[in-house]
């Protein structure tokens, strides 16, 4: 579960970071990449922007930004 929380989160910021756009999951999903932006939602890693049709639009806060992801995990 771990390598999912990871890869959302690059995600997030590699998103953001290269467009300034947010990323959006779909509300109704029961996916493991759902549940993990869930709970980092939780963590305060990303902020909730919107929520439109069933879709909910995350952008990473700035403790997401600044975090190393560099290395094997």
């Amino acid at each position: 579960m771990k390598k999912i929380y990871i890869r959302e989160a690059r995600h997030i910021v590699a998103t953001f970071s290269d467009s300034k756009k947010t990323t959006g999951y779909n509300v109704r999903s029961k996916s493991a990449a759902y549940s993990a932006v869930r709970n980092i939602l939780k963590w305060h890693w990303v902020e909730s922007v919107s929520e439109h049709d069933g879709f909910m639009f995350v952008k990473p806060t700035n403790i997401l930004l600044n975090m190393n992801f560099q290395g094997k995990h």
